[in-house]
């Protein structure tokens, strides 16, 4: 799973958005590749790990199983979505808040470097003496950095859906943002 950083249409203000994130975030992964995917590998399949987790059976009292149409994360009914392949549950749910409390915390300490970084970026802008290739540099440092943090936080599973991937994508977040905010002092005059 890796964000693209090329444009994928034109829009009036911003030159790129990450595409499919929530799909994307679950490949590469045990229900991607593992004995809960029985199924070829195509686009026409590409959800069904997420429509057996997201939209667990239901069998009303004598009638035909059908799948529930409710869609909201699987922790609101976890015995019916996740009871279905695992025997522990409360092991499960556990294992789910452990994930998204690690992945909570890294996108609070990218937002703290993007932060900074960009106050960084402004305060260098103000400098008429400031070197402008040094500031595009960390303009563009600070964008591939936005769009990791933009990209784990659209996924909307809080890195459980790929909890490696999240934290390495969160990590070059920083990374980048760091770099930025380094570039940007590096640029002013004084």
């Amino acid at each position: 799973m890796q964000p693209r950083e090329e444009a994928s249409h034109d829009h009036a203000r911003a030159a790129l958005f990450v595409q499919y994130p929530v799909s994307r975030g679950w490949l590469g992964t045990f229900a991607d590749s593992g004995p809960l995917r029985p199924w070829p590998a195509s686009a026409a399949t590409e959800f069904r790990p997420a429509c057996q987790a997201h939209w667990p059976g239901v069998v009303p009292a004598g009638a035909a199983k059908y799948s529930s149409h409710y869609v909201a994360s699987p922790l609101l009914y976890a015995t019916r979505a996740c009871g279905a392949c695992h025997t522990d549950v409360d092991y499960v749910t556990g294992r789910v808040a452990t994930i998204q409390s690690q992945t909570a915390m890294m996108l609070a300490a990218a937002e703290e470097a993007l932060v900074e970084a960009i106050n960084t970026i402004g305060e260098a802008g103000k400098d008429e003496k400031a070197d402008a290739a040094l500031l595009a540099g960390a303009r563009a440092l600070h964008r591939r950095a936005q769009l990791r943090w933009d990209f784990i936080s659209a996924e909307n599973s809080t890195g459980f859906h790929n909890p490696e991937e999240a934290l390495r994508i969160l990590g070059e977040a920083i990374k980048f943002a760091y770099q930025a905010e380094l570039k940007a002092v590096a640029a002013r005059s004084e």
